[in-house]
């Protein structure tokens, strides 16, 4: 039987990701100097909603955790707390504390011991801030959600005997609360020839199975409660299938303690596979990385539909309706001059409806590209810390919006140029004033809607790129030959050939080349381009092109023997005639072709996708101009059919992976048209080509 609650947490989970997202890109903006009330207001809504929404959905280690956040936030918006550098820096991490709550909420699990541990002292620190007063109690008892009880961890004031603390009657009151389980910590005991007898160093972990709420376990506390000392966690709730630890506390008396220090000691499966000499360090480190992926996307594998999407869409289904009843009336007078003047019309009709529907339906899809820009902010500014650069990361376009699909395989490769930028392309503090550039760096990510595709930038006003080193490296690794440098933009490409680096030292966070092969992986999975431009001094602008979505492109259709192919449009430039004479031979059998004083080799896509003879050069001769990655190439095709939309099937799925091919598609008379892959065709063409010189 379904949960019916399933789809309502589901939905919590959404929203509250979405409100911690925005109180880290909050805190960011922050402008320390002069914070405006409006923001600390924010960032107090963000943390009280996700603490309500919390309670109300049966996750109380979530609404405790965020309580905390609230209650720090509180003299902060009232203006007794200064927000601080350092403030900032704690609210940051408990912002990823809260992802870390949602993440093991999601999967019904307990929150590891490492995050537990850094929550604790999280925790402490807010609380040991200035002027902080003492925190309210939730307005809700949250408690009384769990349904379980308390994991309370009690310290005693070192003052407790010269108090007078009647330590006995605070449990005996305590126990009186529920059942009480204690397990005395004795680690705080100072040596023997140190020890004070009027000084209490004593310890508790304390287990209260109760539906009271938090409040009165509180009060309990009340004289005794010196903020860090005190540590009250709700138990998991009873549907939460409990960690070993906890089974072993309540069946077997094992302490919390000696959890702790068991699990400080226990290693994970990579460290044994590491130590038993069964893999490298870099594998388990890749697999984790693959695994947090895969983890990420099975999250966000839901869209949030704004509903007047919605409503466009039910309104035009409404007017489908009514155009088959065109249909179906204009059918009953087909053979009459009225009838098929109605039925051309409503074929009209249809058709424009069919394009308008296929157009709302792939915007369901499309979502703002701010889904993978916002979390570059915090990156920046972690990167930025770790390697005493200033880094202003400026944002535009967040509200161009892009396929889903697009979004999620986007995140690698903008990670790994984001990353590249700060690390590698942005210079030390001391050598931009030395060059008068100011002292803060800027990193500019664009995102623009141009002529059917979406244009992604990562800029920056870094050192830029040494063709020079880049033209020296690859020669040394054999990519090009000595003597023979390529224009520049081929040259700005090879930083994305797989491990290629100019750096001396690769950091363990970047690299150019490290991960940048990924980039072109990912662009080329995507169907979309690269482009890079670089000036020494004044920074490096990446830019990937991308179609607007993975289901359906506008292709060029050509005819080739017998055979029907799409070229992406994205990919062609222009297509034109010339005389066979025209076209002339180089070394070996290649054929190039004059193009506004540049030669551009030619393609004969017969031979190159059946391996056999092409026909030969008579006549005239038909070519289409495509660019991709920085080449061109002049493919030869015998009819150009025209410009449509294509849907895209995957040839792949259904058969096996073809070189050159990236696709298939069934056209309008129902045969079947493969998709052509540019750049794996000028691939294929390089890897048979030699060094060419033309020749008179």
């Amino acid at each position: 039987m379904s949960d019916p609650m399933a789809q309502f947490r589901t939905a919590f989970f959404e929203e509250a990701t979405e409100l911690a997202d925005g109180m880290e890109a909050t805190l960011l903006s922050l402008d320390l100097e002069t914070v405006e009330t409006e923001d600390l207001h924010t960032l107090f809504r963000a943390a009280h909603s996700i603490k309500g929404n919390a309670g109300t959905f049966g996750f109380p280690a979530v609404a405790a955790f965020t309580h905390q956040l609230e209650n720090t936030l509180e003299p902060v918006r009232q203006g007794s707390r200064a927000m601080t550098a350092e403030l900032r820096e704690l609210l940051l991490q408990g912002v990823d504390l809260i992802r870390s709550h949602l993440h093991h909420a999601r999967l019904e699990e307990a929150l590891p011991a490492k995050d537990q541990l850094a929550q604790e002292a999280l925790v402490a620190k807010l609380q040991a801030g200035p002027a902080l007063p003492a925190a309210p109690a939730p307005a809700t008892p949250l408690a009384s959600r769990s349904g379980t009880g308390y994991a309370i961890r009690f310290e005693a004031p070192v003052d407790s005997f010269r108090r007078g603390v009647n330590l006995e009657r605070l449990f005996r009151d305590l126990g009186k609360l529920g059942t009480l389980r204690a397990w005395l910590d004795t680690a705080r005991l100072p040596a023997f020839d140190q020890l004070e007898p009027e000084d209490c160093h004593l310890a508790w972990d304390l287990r209260l199975e109760s539906a009271c709420p938090q409040a009165s376990v509180e009060e309990v506390f009340e004289f005794v409660a010196e903020g860090e000392n005190l540590h009250i966690q709700p138990l998991p709730p009873e549907h939460v299938v409990p960690p070993l630890g906890e089974i072993l506390q309540v069946e077997a008396g094992v302490s919390p303690k000696d959890i702790r220090d068991a699990l400080s000691q226990q290693k994970h499966l990579g460290e044994l596979l590491v130590e038993a000499g069964k893999v490298k360090p870099e594998a388990v480190s890749k697999a984790l990385d693959q695994q947090q992926k895969k983890r990420s996307q099975a999250e966000a594998s839901t869209v949030r539909v704004a509903t007047d999407k919605i409503d466009r869409l039910v309104n035009l289904v409404g007017e489908l309706v009514i155009t088959q009843a065109m249909l179906a009336q204009a059918s009953q007078l087909a053979h009459t001059p009225a009838g098929e003047e109605r039925m051309s019309a409503a074929l009209l009709q249809l058709d424009r409806q069919t394009r308008e529907l296929q157009e709302r339906v792939m915007g369901i899809r499309m979502v703002p590209v701010d889904m993978v820009f916002s979390r570059f902010p915090r990156m920046v500014h972690e990167l930025g810390k770790q390697l005493g650069k200033e880094v202003e990361l400026v944002m535009e376009g967040q509200a161009t919006e892009l396929d889903k699909t697009f979004i999620e395989m986007l995140v690698d490769p903008l990670t790994h140029l984001v990353r590249n930028a700060v690390d590698h392309g942005m210079e030390e503090k001391e050598a931009r004033h030395a060059s008068g550039k100011p002292a803060v760096g800027t990193i500019a990510l664009r995102a623009a809607s141009r002529g059917g595709h979406i244009h992604i930038e990562v800029k920056d006003d870094g050192r830029g790129l040494d063709r020079d080193r880049i033209f020296a490296k690859a020669v040394e690794r054999g990519l090009l030959p000595a003597g023979n440098r390529p224009p520049d933009e081929e040259l700005n490409l090879l930083i994305f050939e797989p491990g290629f680096s100019t750096v001396e030292q690769v950091s363990d966070l970047s690299g150019r080349g490290v991960g940048m092969d990924v980039v072109r992986q990912n662009v080329r999975a995507l169907g979309g381009r690269i482009e890079v431009e670089s000036q020494v001094g004044r920074g490096t602008t990446i830019r990937l092109v991308l179609p607007l979505t993975l289901a359906i492109l506008d292709g060029l259709t050509v005819r080739v023997g017998e055979e029907t192919f799409v070229f992406p449009l994205a990919s062609v430039l222009e297509s034109f005639q010339r005389q066979a004479s025209d076209i002339q031979t180089v070394k070996g059998d290649r054929e190039v072709i004059s193009l506004r004083g540049e030669f551009i080799p030619v393609v004969r896509l017969q031979r190159l996708m059946e391996g056999g003879a092409a026909d030969g050069a008579i006549g005239r001769t038909l070519l289409v101009l495509v660019e991709s990655e920085g080449r061109r190439a002049a493919m030869a095709v015998d009819e150009l059919l025209g410009q449509q939309q294509v849907v895209i099937k995957s040839l792949e799925t259904h058969y096996r992976r073809v070189e050159g091919i990236s696709g298939a598609t069934i056209l309008g008379d129902g045969r079947v048209a493969l998709i052509l892959d540019v750049p794996g065709l000028l691939r294929m063409e390089a890897s048979a080509a030699v060094p060419t010189t033309v020749e008179a």
